[in-house]
């Protein structure tokens, strides 16, 4: 299950807590266990709860076929499905690769997507 989030600033941590984060077909909540953006550029600030300072880490053009995974760590991916989507960034249940609980790993999270 995905869940458009467009541009403009996305605090997945917060979303969830207070419940934001709904399916677009039947609008129950789900927990949030992937990040995606693509066709974006996207400034991205986070601190682990070790950490004494946050971090920024930013991506000026993240273009077609190519997406950027958030999860434990920021990982680049290529050759995604030539999606015709004009969604720049989604939240996501059901992504195996990323089985992250944000809230216990994140203190804070962060996201600026824009064009």
């Amino acid at each position: 299950m995905t869940a458009p989030r467009g541009y403009g600033i996305i605090k997945p941590i917060f979303d969830t807590k207070q419940k934001i984060i709904k399916c677009p077909g039947c609008l129950s909540n789900f927990e949030l266990k992937g990040i995606g953006l693509w066709r974006c550029s996207a400034n991205v600030k986070y601190q682990l709860f070790d950490e004494t300072q946050p971090k920024t880490k930013s991506f000026t053009h993240i273009p077609e076929g190519s997406y950027i995974e958030f999860g434990d760590e920021i990982t680049k991916v290529t050759d995604k499905d030539n999606n015709n989507s004009d969604k720049k960034s989604e939240t996501n249940q059901d992504n195996q690769q990323n089985n992250i609980n944000y809230q216990e790993m994140y203190k804070s999270l962060e996201f600026n997507v824009s064009v």
